[in-house]
């Protein structure tokens, strides 16, 4: 898979530079620092599907006209993460959290050689892969199930790498019910595409982890309600799945980026209906509309957030605010 994704003066040949982000750069006059910390830079989507070209170098390009700085991708499947390996070595922003989940609850053979590798790529590429997934959906009463998660999870202990789990109040409650010890041992756990109510936010910081909002998340009432109340120490932004990220119809949303129905797209324009990482500037705006705060002072919050969880050796995130 041949990727050109880095920042122009990395890149070979002419820079990126799309109208849409010249555009961009006209409605954003004073620019917050953002970090996407889970967004799916390898899913078909950008790579070009239903006749469309790859715009993956666009994508990235929209994402750093936004602010977003760094993204942290999701890798379902280790040749998702060696692609994102690569990509990374020509993006800087670019790293990488692999799931747990496949050699893990799929075919007998191949679980403890697919934990080998996915500890052997968090050791090579320390700094790139900051984080390991689980979001495992099978019965919690089974033994041996148990006994699979554990050993998985010990992957994420033994590397010291936080730990993201997808919500759903039942399987949080289960995870911290049946691995309360394990997850003590972790630096953090991040419990992504938050859609919960103002109570399961609280359960959830009560219990030391991190909230991820997702662009699909500011779109639920009962989750903005969560979020004008309690304190963002312990929150993240990401955007998700792109077929639900889309934000540019968003009330709250303050920037909009130049798109395209499909039938009328052209490289450089975002899709409609389509989100992308650079649309976590949107969300951010929302969380700061909704809680009437100032969206600098947000985005500040929230980018110092990323930098303890994920990058507190980078030099950019060293007193920068």
């Amino acid at each position: 898979m041949e990727l050109q994704c880095s920042h122009a003066a990395q890149m070979e040949g002419p820079a990126a530079s799309s109208a849409g982000c010249a555009a961009l750069r006209e409605k954003t006059p004073t620019m917050n620092q953002h970090a996407d910390v889970f967004a799916h830079l390898t899913c078909a989507s950008y790579q070009g599907e239903e006749g469309r070209v790859s715009d993956l170098e666009h994508v990235l390009e929209r994402a750093r006209n936004a602010g977003v700085s760094h993204i942290i991708s999701a890798c379902e499947e280790l040749q998702h993460a060696l692609n994102l390996l690569k990509m990374s070595r020509a993006a800087d922003e670019v790293y990488c959290t692999i799931s747990l989940d496949p050699g893990v609850l799929r075919g007998k053979g191949t679980r403890a050689p697919y934990l080998r590798e996915v500890r052997r790529l968090a050791e090579k590429y320390r700094g790139v892969v900051v984080g390991v997934m689980l979001s495992a959906s099978k019965n919690y009463k089974s033994p041996s199930f148990v006994r699979r998660l554990q050993r998985a999870l010990g992957v994420a202990v033994d590397q010291q790498l936080p730990l993201y789990f997808k919500w759903n109040r039942k399987k949080v409650s289960k995870l911290i019910l049946n691995f309360k010890e394990l997850l003590q041992l972790l630096p953090t756990t991040i419990i992504y595409s938050f859609e919960g109510s103002k109570q399961d936010a609280q359960t959830l910081l009560n219990n030391g982890f991190y909230i991820g909002i997702s662009c699909r998340s500011v779109m639920v009432a009962h989750t903005l309600e969560a979020l004008a109340s309690l304190p963002l120490n312990q929150v993240l932004v990401h955007s998700g799945e792109p077929e639900l990220n889309y934000l540019n119809d968003h009330p709250l949303a303050s920037t909009t980026f130049p798109a395209a129905p499909r039938n009328t797209w052209r490289p450089g324009l975002m899709l409609e209906g389509r989100g992308e990482p650079a649309c976590v500037a949107q969300a951010v705006e929302v969380v700061a509309a909704t809680r009437g705060e100032d969206a600098g002072e947000v985005a500040t919050q929230l980018w110092m957030n990323a930098c303890q969880v994920f990058f507190p050796h980078e030099d950019i995130c060293a007193g920068v605010y």
